[in-house]
């Protein structure tokens, strides 16, 4: 009777503490797996949170508040651990993106050797990149205009006198200008094309005179020795005649 009434009250209780929300004192610290916790939750171990949206919230506040997660390499240092996980999602939505795993998805600018990213760009990089390939993808812009009928070849006297005025072609930007603001790939790398189909352009016309002026020197000597020819022929009549 004893252990069925024992048995009983503990059953009680675990249904009581099932349902209650603990409270711990506003002092002291919580130990897992350690008797001698140093911060107020101390777990030596790993932790397994296991719902369908799990979050660490950082704050009880119905609105947004400027906090950080840090992660400590070192309590006493303050150094930087590392982060290891499948997705990585960063946005203010939870709901933004499901990245799979090995995927980063990023949805505002991203920062790389500097403090704060750069207005207007996606990725901002304060020092050297590297990559086996990188595409640039235009949606308009791309010079093929060049090659159309209509189009408005600069003549190279005109080119000329820019280069001797400005010390640059026309449309590419001078050194300092790209000192100053820099180049953007794939706006520079549409007037350099610009720049080689004009240069065919010119070439093009360049051997079509070239060709002209061969046959026209050729027609003129073909000219020049029915003439002589003429001439001789003419000369050798003369002698015979003087000879009778």
């Amino acid at each position: 009777m004893k252990k069925l009434t024992f048995t009983s009250c503990l059953l009680l209780l675990l249904l009581i503490c099932k349902g209650q929300t603990n409270v711990f004192p506003t002092t002291g610290n919580v130990g897992i797996g350690t008797t001698t916790p140093v911060t107020p939750i101390d777990v030596k171990g790993d932790i397994t949170v296991d719902a369908a949206n799990p979050a660490l919230r950082l704050s009880t506040s119905s609105t947004d508040q400027n906090r950080y997660l840090a992660i400590l390499n070192s309590k006493a240092l303050g150094a930087a651990g590392g982060l290891k996980a499948g997705g990585v999602l960063i946005s203010e939505s939870y709901a933004y993106a499901n990245p799979a795993k090995g995927d980063l998805v990023v949805k505002g600018n991203i920062s790389i050797g500097r403090a704060t990213p750069v207005s207007g760009y996606k990725l901002a990089v304060a020092g050297k990149a590297i990559a086996e390939e990188m595409k640039v993808q235009l949606q308009s812009g791309w010079p093929d205009y060049v090659f159309k009928p209509d189009y408005q070849l600069m003549p190279l006297k005109n080119v000329e006198s820019f280069i001797k005025k400005h010390g640059h072609l026309p449309e590419v930007p001078s050194a300092k200008e790209v000192a100053e603001n820099g180049i953007e790939v794939g706006a520079n790398q549409a007037v350099l094309l610009k720049k080689i189909e004009e240069l065919m352009l010119h070439l093009i016309e360049m051997e079509k005179k070239v060709k002209q002026q061969q046959e026209d020197t050729e027609r003129k000597i073909r000219e020049l020795e029915g003439i002589i020819k003429q001439q001789t022929a003419i000369i050798e009549q003369q002698n015979k005649t003087d000879n009778h």
